[in-house]
């Protein structure tokens, strides 16, 4: 079982020296091994759900965030008698159909996003029904170092990769080393360090 311990004893390892990292707070590591653990489940699409969404006449769009405040990324969206609704961008829908939040139908066939929280379904339904919307979700925050994490064991070396990358950057300013830890953790190519360079700009002091 993967706890926030064996994630620890595993970067002493990796790092191969005790005094590498200064030594931090429980709350300093969970903090940044959260981060890491969802950048991980979101890289490798690790942690998916489905969910039933209810449909309601003239409602086009629906908040995620009380029913599923864990999810990110919507990927499917299934009427309840099988029949896929396709994704758009809101970009294209608006261009499709300048009425599109008014626009009604008998049957949803498209859905979209505005911003994360919120999902819409076009036509806009009208008469109730249900879908099953299938998404990734963010893994929940370990409450302690013996919590369980959600990332699968076999995904540990990466986690592993990406916890003391950000360690080295938030806490040492070691930058080289940390992001290339963060980029082999992550699968990226080097190219795109500069991407993680520009996310770890804000709030990864301590």
């Amino acid at each position: 079982m993967l706890t926030a311990t064996t994630v620890y004893a595993l970067i002493m390892q990796d790092l191969d020296d005790e005094n590498a990292i200064r030594s931090a707070s429980e709350t300093l590591f969970l903090r940044h091994l959260t981060r890491a653990q969802q950048w991980v489940a979101l890289r490798y699409r690790l942690l998916r759900d489905t969910f039933p969404l209810s449909l309601f006449a003239n409602t086009p769009l629906y908040s995620l965030t009380a029913a599923h405040p864990r999810l990110v990324v919507v990927t499917h969206l299934t009427l309840s008698n099988g029949t896929p609704l396709w994704p758009i961008p809101l970009t294209s829908l608006r261009y499709k159909d300048t009425a599109w939040f008014a626009t009604t139908g008998a049957t949803p066939t498209l859905f979209y996003r505005v911003g994360w929280r919120y999902v819409g379904v076009y036509p806009v339904p009208s008469a109730n029904a249900t879908a099953m919307l299938t998404g990734l979700l963010l893994p929940s925050v370990p409450a302690d170092m013996s919590s369980p994490l959600q990332i699968p064991d076999s995904y540990a070396p990466r986690l592993t990769l990406v916890t003391a990358g950000l360690l080295l950057l938030g806490r040492e300013r070691r930058y080289a080393e940390g992001l290339a830890r963060i980029a082999t953790g992550l699968g990226l190519a080097p190219s795109q360090q500069s991407s993680v360079a520009q996310k770890e700009g804000v709030g990864v002091s301590g």
